[in-house]
C-alpha cells in the first residue's frame, strides 16, 4: 500500500495533535494529583479529629460505666425506697447502650475511611506509573517524528539532485540535436539550390526536386515536432518537481519509514517512467536525423546521376 505526500501530511498532523492532547492529559492529572493529595491530607486531619473523639467517648464510656457501676451500687442499697432512682438508673443504661452503639458505628467510620484511604493510595501509584509510562512514549515519539522529518529530507534533496542532472543532460542532448538538424537543413537547401541551378534547363527535375523539398521540409516538422514532445516531457517532470518540493517542506503527521520509503519509490518509477518516454522521444528524433541524412545521400545520387546524362 502506497502513500502520498498528502497522507503523510495528515499523518503527521494527527501525530502532533495526539502530542498535544497528551500533553494537555497529563498537566490535568498533575493538577488532580495536587488536588487528591489535598484532600487526602484533609481525610488524614479529619481521621485523626474521629480518633481523638473515639478516644474521648472511650474515656467518657469508661468514667460513665464506672459512674453506672456507682449508681448501680446506689440503686441496689436504695432500691426499696426509691422507684424514682430505678428509672434514671433505667434512663442511664439506655444512654451507656446509645453511647456504646455511637462508639461501634465511629469504629466501623473509622475502619471504612483506613479502607478509603488505601485506595486513594494505590490509585495515586497507579496515576503515577502512568503518567511515566506515557511520558516515555511521549518522548519515543517525539523522536521518531524528527528522525521521520530528517530523512524525508535527506531523500526528497538526492531526488531533486538527481532530477535536475538528468534534466540538464536530456537538454543538452536536445540541444546539440537541434544543432545538428539546423545544419543538415541549411545544407539540404543549399545542395537544392545548387540541384535547381544546375538542373534549370530541364524542366521536369525542378518539379521533382521541389517534392523532395517539400518531404524534406515535413521531415524536419516531424523532427522539431519530436523535439517539442520532448521539451514537453522536460516541462512536465520539471513541474511535478516543482510540486514535489512544497510537499515536502509541508510534511510534519504519525507515519513511519516504511511508508516514507514506499512514496519515495513510488515517485522514482513515476520519474523513471517519463524519462523512458523522453529517451523514447530522443531515438525517435535520431531516427528521423537518420533518414533525413540518408535522403540527402539519395539526392546526391540523383545529382551525380544527371550530371553524368548531361554530360
Amino acid at each position: 500500500m502506497t502513500y502520498t505526500g498528502f497522507d503523510v501530511e495528515e499523518r503527521i498532523f494527527a501525530l502532533e495533535k495526539a502530542e498535544v492532547s497528551l500533553a494537555t492529559s497529563e498537566k490535568l492529572r498533575y493538577s488532580e494529583l495536587g488536588s487528591l493529595s489535598a484532600e487526602l491530607d484533609t481525610r488524614m486531619a479529619e481521621l485523626e479529629q474521629v480518633t481523638l473523639s473515639v478516644t474521648t467517648l472511650q474515656a467518657i464510656f469508661k468514667n460513665q460505666s464506672e459512674e453506672f457501676e456507682a449508681v448501680k451500687e446506689s440503686v441496689a442499697t436504695g432500691l426499696s425506697s426509691s422507684s424514682a432512682l430505678a428509672e434514671n438508673v433505667a434512663e442511664l443504661t439506655n444512654a451507656v447502650a446509645s453511647a456504646s452503639s455511637k462508639v461501634d458505628e465511629q469504629g466501623a467510620s473509622l475502619a471504612f475511611l483506613n479502607v478509603q484511604l488505601k485506595g486513594q493510595a494505590s490509585d495515586l501509584n497507579e496515576m503515577k506509573e502512568l503518567m511515566h509510562l506515557h511520558d516515555a512514549a511521549l518522548h519515543t515519539s517525539n523522536q521518531e517524528v524528527a528522525s521521520i522529518k530528517e530523512n524525508v529530507k535527506t531523500k526528497q534533496v538526492m531526488h531533486a539532485l538527481a532530477l535536475e542532472a538528468m534534466l540538464t543532460s536530456v537538454q543538452v542532448i536536445l540541444d546539440e540535436q537541434f544543432d545538428t538538424t539546423t545544419t543538415l537543413r541549411t545544407s539540404i537547401m543549399a545542395k537544392m539550390l545548387t540541384f535547381n541551378s544546375q538542373l534549370g534547363n530541364d524542366p521536369s527535375w525542378p518539379v521533382n526536386l521541389d517534392d523532395d523539398e517539400d518531404e524534406l521540409e515535413a521531415e524536419l516538422a516531424t523532427t522539431a515536432k519530436d523535439a517539442t514532445e520532448v521539451q514537453g516531457k522536460l516541462e512536465d517532470v520539471e513541474e511535478g518537481m516543482q510540486e514535489e518540493q512544497p510537499l515536502g517542506q509541508e510534511v510534519e503527521s504519525d507515519i513511519t519509514e516504511e511508508q516514507e520509503e514506499e512514496e519515495i519509490t513510488q515517485e522514482d518509477e513515476f520519474t523513471e517512467q517519463e524519462l523512458l518516454e523522453v529517451v523514447a522521444l530522443e531515438e525517435d528524433v535520431f531516427k528521423n536525423i537518420f533518414e533525413e541524412e540518408e535522403s540527402d545521400d539519395s539526392n546526391q545520387e540523383v545529382s551525380m546521376d544527371v550530371n553524368e546524362e548531361d554530360g
